[in-house]
């Protein structure tokens, strides 16, 4: 393919714009659809008490008893509003409400192979307007519309090794799809059209049961290496280009301690750490133009803790608060990538409706910091930068088909 060197310079703008754009955050989620998102996620790789544990650590499916189905479906509201600086670059105004409401969803299944063997599946969503600021605001040249899809499917094996040690694994199927939409000057508006990658990758863990009420595990997440391509259009110009670039979910470590005090409270905390240091250049390819583009994140640290009360036998209420380390700095942010250190508050209340379901709900709320941005088109912080996740969950303790 041959570019005029208008074009040329078109597609070396929208390089150093795509740094970033893939993924909606710096960090990997922590609401996955699950009963622990009423802890904030304290205790999920220790409290494998329903089959949303295929995810949060397979070791645990060796818990559980007969085939269990546990789900959970709800919303992401977020409200993200940016405050320029007066001498930030690029003159326009703050973009406005750049939130929105995205679904979220997930399944989870385990199956009673035999009394040393689980099998496992879950399988989780997330879709929709990630961020969607006003077109002539002041960071208009890193992003006017970004919407998300990624998908993934997980298979699991868990092994009792001992009466006291299990050990779980299994690959994890993940599909990407990202739509994104800037701009660079005078006005070419710059439109990524669903540029998406599929990949393998895995996870592990394994279980400690010290006793019936005390337990630690710990899950490993493999790195996921997304290799996004598709074409990016310019307009009102008639080019068209394909566009390649790549993406690192690094290695994620996460540790918990599930401890029951007595037949009510229950005490729980989670530790991790996630090797976004991996992720120090972005490869992009546009047409017959490449090259790597620094995103400079560091290492990033959690810690979460959480509270289980039973007031009667058929309730269970949660609460948790979990904290997330900064990965980046002002220098190297940029608006569609808008993180910082976060904080996470949570409730959640369950009901045993039956012997065999449990239905309920679990709130959080996310606050993902100020994300101080100063490079060369865009100098501000984010007045708001907050997310609220509303799910309810059903956990099928004992399926039909159960012997």
């Amino acid at each position: 393919m041959v570019l005029s060197s208008r074009a040329a310079a078109l597609l070396a703008a929208v390089g150093l714009s795509v740094a970033g754009s893939a993924h909606a955050g710096a960090l990997y989620l922590n609401e996955f659809s699950s009963r622990t998102m009423g802890t904030a996620g304290a205790g999920a790789q220790a409290w494998a008490d329903d089959a949303s544990t295929s995810w949060h650590n397979p070791a645990g499916l060796m818990r559980l008893d007969g085939h269990q189905l546990t789900g959970g479906f709800g919303l992401i509201i977020s409200d993200i509003q940016f405050d320029p600086d007066g001498n930030t670059p690029v003159p326009g105004n703050d973009g406005g409400q750049q939130g929105g409401v995205a679904p979220i969803a997930g399944l989870y299944y385990s199956h009673d192979l035999h009394p040393r063997f689980r099998l496992g599946a879950d399988f989780n969503a997330l879709s929709g307007a990630v961020l969607d600021p006003d077109n002539d605001w002041a960071g208009r040249f890193q992003n006017q519309n970004l919407e998300l899809l990624i998908m993934e499917l997980g298979l699991n094996v868990a092994v009792r090794v001992t009466d006291w040690l299990s050990i779980g694994a299994g690959p994890r199927f993940q599909y990407s799809r990202l739509d994104y939409i800037t701009a660079t000057p005078p006005g070419v508006r710059i439109n990524f059209d669903q540029i998406d990658d599929f990949l393998v990758t895995w996870k592990a863990g394994f279980l400690v049961e010290f006793t019936e009420r005390t337990r630690f595990g710990v899950n490993v997440l493999g790195e996921s290496d997304i290799d996004l391509s598709g074409d990016v259009k310019f307009r009102p110009t008639p080019i068209t280009a394909n566009i390649n670039t790549e993406i690192t979910l690094p290695l994620q470590v996460r540790g918990s301690l599930y401890h029951e005090f007595n037949d009510q409270w229950a005490g729980m905390v989670t530790l991790g750490w996630e090797q976004w240091s991996e992720f120090k250049n972005q490869f992009v390819s546009i047409g017959a133009r490449s090259g790597a583009i620094p995103r400079n994140l560091d290492d990033t640290w959690y810690v979460s803790v959480g509270a289980h009360y039973r007031p009667t036998e058929r309730w269970l209420l949660m609460a948790g608060f979990a904290y997330d380390s900064d990965p980046s700095r002002p220098e190297d942010r940029r608006a569609d990538m808008a993180l910082d250190q976060q904080f996470r508050g949570s409730l959640g209340a369950f009901y045993d409706y039956t012997e065999n379901l449990e239905l309920g709900a679990a709130f959080v709320y996310a606050n993902y910091g100020e994300a101080r941005i100063e490079n060369s088109t865009l100098r501000g912080e984010f007045k708001r930068n907050n997310l609220f996740f509303l799910n309810f969950i059903f956990n099928w303790k004992k399926t039909p088909w159960s012997s």
